[in-house]
């Protein structure tokens, strides 16, 4: 499968789709494990209150949300909310904390 869209972007997620895209122009994108997750939450959450951004309660709000949809105790492929994990939620997470 090539891609008209260069650059673009490929979620390692091990869909099993293949590309013939030229390595240069592919940006893989691996997902944060859970606990990577909650780390760089912690470490923002740090950072802000040094500069008196967001108060604790929404990050404590954010850990809460994202402890909601960690990967299930069973297969760490899918989130508790039966997705595949990372589940929309917490893409939509990360996006925001780049």
């Amino acid at each position: 499968m090539t891609h008209d869209k260069l650059p673009h972007v490929h979620n390692d997620k091990g869909s099993g789709i293949i590309c013939d895209c030229p390595k240069s122009m592919i940006e893989i994108k691996i997902p944060m494990t859970h606990d990577e997750l909650l780390e760089k939450i912690e470490e923002l959450a740090k950072e802000d209150g040094l500069l008196g951004g967001w108060t604790g309660v929404a990050w404590d709000a954010l850990r809460a949300v994202v402890e909601l949809h960690k990967p299930d105790e069973r297969s760490d492929k899918y989130c508790r909310c039966e997705e595949i994990y990372p589940c929309p939620t917490i893409q939509a997470i990360e996006k925001e904390l780049k």
